[in-house]
């Protein structure tokens, strides 16, 4: 949860030659992102308002989440008619969740996966009843 009087902005930069760049490169492809948000939000120098500041990068993900090559799940390609799994398996009771799973990555989608499931277990209404249960 964020308090009221703050706001959580996170960007994504495409660098599928991480693994390569200088880092003079990669500095410079992290201004280009800052840059943006400078002209989004009409500020000079946004980074100085942020009181923190994380840059992950395939390799941070390759690190803290054991993806080879930092990847974010599967590649798939729509054109073929790939998508991502829903929660649903063809083993009887087992669910999948996370970011390789519909919706996709991301905090917001991984739980909105987390919501997918739970929604294949119950109707949504009970959902809505229990949660008023215990006074939510």
């Amino acid at each position: 949860m964020v308090p009221s009087f703050r706001s959580i902005l996170s960007l994504s930069l495409r660098l599928t030659h991480t693994y390569t760049l200088t880092l003079s490169l990669f500095l410079c492809f992290k201004q280009v992102l800052w840059n943006a948000v400078a002209k989004a939000l009409e500020v000079e120098d946004p980074e100085s308002l942020c009181e923190v500041s994380m840059v992950g990068t395939p390799l941070t993900h390759e690190r803290f989440l054991r993806r080879s090559y930092g990847t974010y799940g599967p590649a798939l390609k729509a054109a073929n008619g790939q998508t991502l799994p829903f929660a649903q398996t063809k083993v009887e009771n087992l669910l999948c969740t996370g970011d390789s799973t519909f919706p996709g990555i991301g905090l917001p989608a991984v739980a909105a996966s987390g919501m997918l499931a739970a929604n294949t277990l119950t109707s949504v209404t009970n959902h809505l009843e229990m949660l008023e249960k215990i006074g939510l």
